[in-house]
């Protein structure tokens, strides 16, 4: 269960910063824009 707890967390914040990443790009070019 730790093993697969750890692969999600993983997984979790990989696709969080993945979002964050977008979300990033997206506010600075409608800031510059």
């Amino acid at each position: 269960v730790s093993g697969a707890a750890r692969a999600l967390r993983e997984r979790a914040r990989f696709i969080i910063g993945k979002l964050l990443n977008a979300a990033t790009c997206e506010w600075t070019q409608s800031a510059e824009n």
